[in-house]
């Protein structure tokens, strides 16, 4: 072998062996074990992931079979049966799921999300994103041991749409009016109902203020409330 040649070989072989070392660098960390006892979590940010069609028809840890279409998550501590909401930090959007499995077994993410969950907050094509979770109710048997103190807030509603092109637009209109409008995936019956809300406020005065404010410009509003379980 000629000394160019024997040259070219070495930078070959160093190219490859760090390349190697790159994909193991990204290579995700699993972890697998999950704690002895569920518990009940308030509030917890961090990063979510998703899971759909390799998992769609399997069984999940509650039994329900996985229904990618479905707004289910997978989460390690929580109680089977908890539904909690969702926010994408990085966007605002927000959706109600029901913990029906566990997971993630992935090292520094907090929670799975169907297909359908994670289409909502629009984070399909990226993979993950940093989320909120807020319990809003546990399971009824998680209930009678563990009691939250809950408190009220107000917000309004400006539409419910089965189409979420329509919603969209609604919320892009709202949000020169106000910077607390946000849209929430949700099931009515047994279709995907996409709404635009604004809130939430602690009292329900702000709600009305912002109602009449946006029915000046023209558009029509509902006032809601929802208990929140208390942050701690």
């Amino acid at each position: 072998m000629s000394p160019l040649n024997k040259a070219q070989f070495y930078w070959i072989i160093i190219l490859l062996c760090t390349c190697c070392l790159g994909c193991m660098a990204r290579q995700p960390h699993f972890d697998y074990s999950l704690p002895k006892h569920s518990r009940l979590i308030k509030s917890q940010e961090g990063i979510a992931s998703w899971y759909g069609k390799d998992f769609h028809g399997k069984k999940t840890s509650s039994g329900d079979i996985y229904d990618m279409h479905k707004l289910t998550a997978a989460h390690k501590e929580l109680p089977l049966g908890s539904r909690v909401r969702v926010i994408n930090l990085e966007n605002r959007r927000q959706v109600e799921v029901l913990i029906n499995d566990r997971g993630p077994f992935v090292r520094g993410r907090i929670i799975d999300l169907s297909y359908a969950a994670a289409k909502a907050l629009d984070m399909v094509n990226q993979g993950t994103a940093l989320v909120q979770i807020i319990l809003i109710s546990p399971p009824a048997a998680a209930g009678k041991q563990s009691v939250l103190p809950l408190t009220r807030y107000y917000g309004i509603q400006a539409g419910s749409f089965a189409n979420r092109k329509n919603a969209q637009e609604l919320y892009v209109k709202l949000q020169i009016w106000t910077k607390d409008v946000f849209m929430q995936t949700t099931t009515c019956g047994n279709r995907t109902c996409y709404q635009v809300r604004a809130g939430w406020f602690s009292t329900r005065r702000q709600a009305v203020q912002l109602a009449h404010k946006l029915k000046q410009k023209g558009f029509e509003t509902l006032i809601i409330s929802q208990n929140h379980a208390n942050q701690q």
